[in-house]
């Protein structure tokens, strides 16, 4: 296995990586009622932010002590707490469950972050193992299972929340249809995890069609040495039979074939 590629490998893995990491802290959707002037909200994985609207609001309500943790950030499991209040959850029960339901997907898909990142540290660990010793491809296979197991677990971790946070979260702006729809959707830090999940998934193809120079097998040796023996036996047997193949051997040797 080229050392080159491997390299390419792991500049790839660290790329995705980093990308992911700042998408958490990113907002994965955004409401915005009024056209930002009475209310914006901004949600990531943890926390949810109130903008515009609640800063006028603020500014007459001094003495509400939760203005500074609104215009700052909350989390989320402190806003469903809020919101799944029975006073509220009797007027509408929306904001209950979308606040509920994305702090659920939101905890999930962290999870399933870190796991991601640990498997996918363990595979560049397993791959660095394999270049360093004797290229046993018991290494290069746990290291691919590695990280196709990471991906496959974040895939399907973002692909919930996509199908579970995302409508719950967009039923918010629904309230508000009184001043018409407000926009709301997905927002940058969502698109900016995808992107960075195409890094991964460029290096797991990489890993798959690496080239094998030198690769031990089951006895000890060498896989490339023992196919380039095999082609030379194959290519041995299937030469017609002739007596150059014997140059050395004394011309009466052949008579009975005459």
């Amino acid at each position: 296995m080229g050392a080159k590629v491997a390299m390419t490998y792991v500049i790839l893995c660290s790329v995705s990586a980093l990308g992911q990491f700042i998408s958490l802290f990113c907002r994965w959707h955004m409401v915005s009622i009024g056209g930002g002037f009475i209310l914006t909200m901004y949600t990531t994985l943890f926390t949810t932010r109130f903008d515009h609207g609640v800063t006028t609001l603020c500014t007459l309500m001094t003495k509400w002590e939760k203005c500074r943790d609104i215009k700052k950030g909350m989390w989320l499991q402190d806003v469903q707490s809020q919101t799944c209040m029975p006073a509220l959850t009797a007027l509408s029960n929306v904001p209950c469950h979308a606040f509920k339901t994305a702090y659920i997907m939101g905890m999930i898909s962290v999870l399933a972050f870190v796991f991601n990142w640990i498997l996918m540290l363990a595979s560049c660990g397993m791959l660095w193992q394999y270049l360093r010793g004797k290229h046993k491809p018991e290494y290069r296979n746990i290291s691919f299972y590695l990280i196709i197991a990471g991906a496959i677990l974040l895939f399907i971790a973002v692909m919930c929340w996509s199908f579970m946070a995302l409508p719950a979260l967009d039923e918010v702006s629904h309230l508000f249809t009184f001043i018409g729809q407000p926009p709301a959707g997905a927002s940058y830090g969502y698109f900016w995890m995808w992107f960075s999940f195409i890094f991964e998934l460029v290096a797991i193809a990489l890993h798959a069609w690496m080239p094998l120079n030198n690769e031990m097998t089951e006895d000890g040796g060498q896989l490339g040495h023992s196919v380039h023996l095999n082609e030379q036996a194959i290519e041995l047997l299937e030469k017609p039979s002739s007596p150059k193949w014997c140059t050395h051997c004394r011309h009466n040797e052949f008579d009975g074939f005459r």
